[in-house]
Protein backbone atom coordinates (compact mmCIF):
# COMPACT_ATOMS: atom_id res chain seq x y z
CA UNK A 1 0.00 0.00 0.00
CA UNK A 2 2.95 2.53 0.85
CA UNK A 3 4.90 1.56 -2.51
CA UNK A 4 2.00 2.50 -5.23
CA UNK A 5 2.23 6.52 -4.28
CA UNK A 6 5.69 6.17 -4.40
CA UNK A 7 5.60 4.44 -8.01
CA UNK A 8 2.73 7.21 -8.72
CA UNK A 9 4.99 10.00 -7.99
CA UNK A 10 8.30 8.99 -9.98
CA UNK A 11 6.19 7.79 -12.80
CA UNK A 12 4.52 11.84 -12.63
CA UNK A 13 7.90 13.13 -12.70
CA UNK A 14 8.99 10.73 -15.03
CA UNK A 15 6.12 12.03 -17.59
CA UNK A 16 6.85 15.61 -16.64
CA UNK A 17 10.61 15.42 -17.47
CA UNK A 18 9.68 13.98 -20.78
CA UNK A 19 7.23 16.74 -21.55
CA UNK A 20 9.63 19.16 -20.37
CA UNK A 21 13.40 18.50 -21.12
CA UNK A 22 12.60 16.14 -23.98
CA UNK A 23 10.53 18.28 -26.12
CA UNK A 24 10.81 20.19 -29.28
CA UNK A 25 11.68 23.91 -28.72
CA UNK A 26 8.86 26.46 -30.08
CA UNK A 27 9.35 28.18 -33.30
CA UNK A 28 8.38 31.55 -32.05
CA UNK A 29 11.68 32.28 -30.01
CA UNK A 30 11.80 35.67 -30.56
CA UNK A 31 15.68 36.02 -30.75
CA UNK A 32 16.77 38.71 -33.03
CA UNK A 33 19.36 36.89 -35.05
CA UNK A 34 19.34 33.57 -35.53
CA UNK A 35 23.02 31.35 -36.97
CA UNK A 36 21.88 29.12 -39.89
CA UNK A 37 25.29 27.92 -40.25
CA UNK A 38 28.85 27.80 -38.87
CA UNK A 39 31.61 25.69 -39.85
CA UNK A 40 35.06 26.08 -38.14
CA UNK A 41 37.70 24.15 -39.38
CA UNK A 42 41.41 24.60 -37.12
CA UNK A 43 44.45 22.69 -38.83
CA UNK A 44 47.62 22.67 -36.34
CA UNK A 45 50.98 22.18 -38.76
CA UNK A 46 53.82 20.48 -37.18
CA UNK A 47 55.43 23.33 -36.04
CA UNK A 48 52.75 24.55 -34.22
CA UNK A 49 51.68 27.37 -36.65
CA UNK A 50 48.06 26.94 -37.10
CA UNK A 51 45.13 27.76 -39.95
CA UNK A 52 41.75 28.76 -38.51
CA UNK A 53 38.98 28.44 -41.64
CA UNK A 54 35.71 29.07 -40.54
CA UNK A 55 32.29 30.06 -42.26
CA UNK A 56 28.84 32.08 -40.92
CA UNK A 57 25.45 32.27 -42.12
CA UNK A 58 23.72 34.50 -39.76
CA UNK A 59 19.74 35.68 -40.41
CA UNK A 60 18.46 38.47 -38.82
CA UNK A 61 15.36 38.47 -37.83
CA UNK A 62 14.28 42.02 -36.02
CA UNK A 63 15.00 45.25 -36.56
CA UNK A 64 17.18 45.59 -33.47
CA UNK A 65 20.01 43.27 -34.33
CA UNK A 66 20.84 45.79 -37.93
CA UNK A 67 23.25 47.69 -36.78
CA UNK A 68 25.36 45.24 -34.84
CA UNK A 69 24.93 42.58 -37.57
CA UNK A 70 26.13 45.32 -40.81
CA UNK A 71 29.71 45.59 -38.82
CA UNK A 72 31.16 42.38 -38.51
CA UNK A 73 34.31 42.59 -36.50
CA UNK A 74 37.74 40.42 -37.19
CA UNK A 75 40.68 40.74 -34.88
CA UNK A 76 43.49 39.79 -35.13
CA UNK A 77 47.42 40.07 -34.86
CA UNK A 78 49.14 41.53 -37.49
CA UNK A 79 52.81 40.67 -37.08
CA UNK A 80 51.03 36.64 -35.73
CA UNK A 81 48.46 36.32 -38.38
CA UNK A 82 47.59 36.68 -41.60
CA UNK A 83 43.62 37.13 -42.57
CA UNK A 84 41.80 36.65 -45.91
CA UNK A 85 38.16 37.59 -46.41
CA UNK A 86 37.00 34.67 -48.95
CA UNK A 87 33.61 35.57 -49.62
CA UNK A 88 31.40 38.13 -47.78
CA UNK A 89 27.93 39.13 -49.26
CA UNK A 90 24.17 39.52 -48.02
CA UNK A 91 22.01 36.96 -49.01
CA UNK A 92 18.79 38.88 -49.57
CA UNK A 93 15.44 37.53 -48.41
CA UNK A 94 14.55 36.81 -52.23
CA UNK A 95 17.67 34.90 -52.96
CA UNK A 96 19.60 38.31 -54.44
CA UNK A 97 23.48 38.03 -53.53
CA UNK A 98 25.41 41.45 -52.76
CA UNK A 99 29.15 41.11 -52.17
CA UNK A 100 31.03 43.50 -49.85
CA UNK A 101 33.24 46.10 -52.07
CA UNK A 102 36.39 46.39 -51.07
CA UNK A 103 35.73 49.80 -50.17
CA UNK A 104 33.87 48.09 -47.17
CA UNK A 105 36.86 46.42 -45.37
CA UNK A 106 37.95 48.62 -42.94
CA UNK A 107 40.95 48.18 -41.10
CA UNK A 108 42.11 49.92 -37.09
CA UNK A 109 45.20 49.51 -36.05
CA UNK A 110 46.46 49.28 -32.36
CA UNK A 111 49.64 50.75 -33.09
CA UNK A 112 50.88 50.19 -29.76
CA UNK A 113 54.80 50.05 -29.60
CA UNK A 114 55.32 49.45 -25.81
CA UNK A 115 57.98 46.91 -25.49
CA UNK A 116 56.21 45.54 -22.48
CA UNK A 117 53.20 44.41 -24.28
CA UNK A 118 53.63 40.92 -26.38
CA UNK A 119 53.24 41.81 -29.87
CA UNK A 120 50.46 39.64 -30.50
CA UNK A 121 48.78 41.74 -28.38
CA UNK A 122 50.16 45.33 -29.41
CA UNK A 123 49.62 45.20 -32.95
CA UNK A 124 45.69 44.17 -32.68
CA UNK A 125 44.06 44.87 -35.45
CA UNK A 126 40.19 44.98 -36.32
CA UNK A 127 39.23 44.65 -39.26
CA UNK A 128 35.28 45.29 -39.97
CA UNK A 129 33.55 44.11 -42.74
CA UNK A 130 30.02 46.55 -43.36
CA UNK A 131 27.59 44.10 -44.88
CA UNK A 132 25.62 46.39 -47.33
CA UNK A 133 21.86 46.81 -48.09
CA UNK A 134 21.16 44.65 -44.87
CA UNK A 135 17.34 44.15 -43.49
CA UNK A 136 15.22 42.21 -41.74
CA UNK A 137 14.95 38.88 -43.06
CA UNK A 138 18.36 39.25 -44.82
CA UNK A 139 21.66 36.89 -44.47
CA UNK A 140 25.10 37.46 -43.72
CA UNK A 141 27.67 35.16 -45.34
CA UNK A 142 31.18 35.35 -44.11
CA UNK A 143 34.24 32.91 -45.14
CA UNK A 144 37.22 33.73 -44.17
CA UNK A 145 40.99 32.50 -43.23
CA UNK A 146 43.14 32.92 -40.09
CA UNK A 147 46.67 32.11 -40.39
CA UNK A 148 49.49 31.90 -37.99
CA UNK A 149 52.95 33.37 -39.51
CA UNK A 150 55.12 31.57 -37.06
CA UNK A 151 54.12 29.79 -34.33
CA UNK A 152 52.85 31.21 -30.63
CA UNK A 153 55.67 31.01 -28.08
Amino acid sequence: MYYYPVRFVLWSFTLFLSINCFSKPPDSVDLPTRSTQYNITYTINQDGSAITHWHEELKILQNQALAATKNYPISYSKSQQKLEVLNAYTQKANGTRINVPQTNFQIRENGSKDANIPAAISDLNVMTIIFPDVEVGDSIVITAQLTDIAPLS
